[in-house]
């Protein structure tokens, strides 16, 4: 990860400096939210773990994804949910998303 310079600025109180030149409360928060993810898609998928495709349907269920998730890869590439390459690497890559499957 590249360094990021963060001039001293004497009007900018300095824990806030400190946290722009350390990041400790952000990458705190990322860290939890990374390990509430795989809950998050459990909750999701808790209710279809049991999902049979009905003869005669179009569609199949390939995933169960939750809000956050599917908004947080959605903003890294918009085109990331109509790729079925993609779902299968996250399914192949978070099993509770789909577990009928498993």
């Amino acid at each position: 990860m590249p360094d990021i310079l963060v001039p001293s600025i004497k009007t900018m109180p300095l824990s806030f400096e400190r946290e722009l030149r350390t990041g400790g409360l952000l990458h705190e928060r990322l860290r939890r939210e990374r390990g509430d993810t795989a809950a998050r898609l459990a909750r999701a998928a808790l209710p279809h773990k049991n999902y049979q495709r009905r003869p005669g349907t179009e569609l199949d269920l390939k995933a169960v994804v939750d809000a956050r998730t599917w908004m947080r890869w959605y903003l890294t590439d918009p085109d990331f949910w109509s790729d079925k390459k993609n779902i299968e690497r996250f399914v192949k890559d978070n099993p509770v998303a789909a577990p009928w499957r498993h």
